[in-house]
């Protein structure tokens, strides 16, 4: 068998079955699918630093998966929380 997941997020739990026996236990194998099997986050920038002259800095993130896995195609939100000095702004 082979599960072809779609672009939703989510979690498939699959169970296996044959004459009388069964899979181990009663809640199956669970496949976290997309967003749902993100465990932590990378944010980085470049250049770290800007001058006082201004300029514009690249933020990105990675998503990775409970093994150390980057996750692609998984949406990440970017806001602005605090310390923007005046006449800054963020564009996605």
């Amino acid at each position: 068998m082979t599960l072809h997941a779609g672009t939703e997020s989510g979690t498939a739990t699959v169970r296996a079955f044959s004459g009388g026996a069964q899979s181990v236990g009663d809640t199956g194998l669970a496949l976290t699918i997309g967003a749902a099997a993100a465990e932590a986050m990378t944010v980085t920038a470049t250049p770290a630093e800007l001058p006082s002259t201004g300029g514009s800095s690249t933020i990105t993130a990675a998503v990775i998966d409970g093994a150390g896995h980057r996750l692609v195609g998984v949406p990440v939100t970017f806001s602005g929380l605090s310390g923007f000095p005046k006449d800054s702004w963020l564009t996605q």
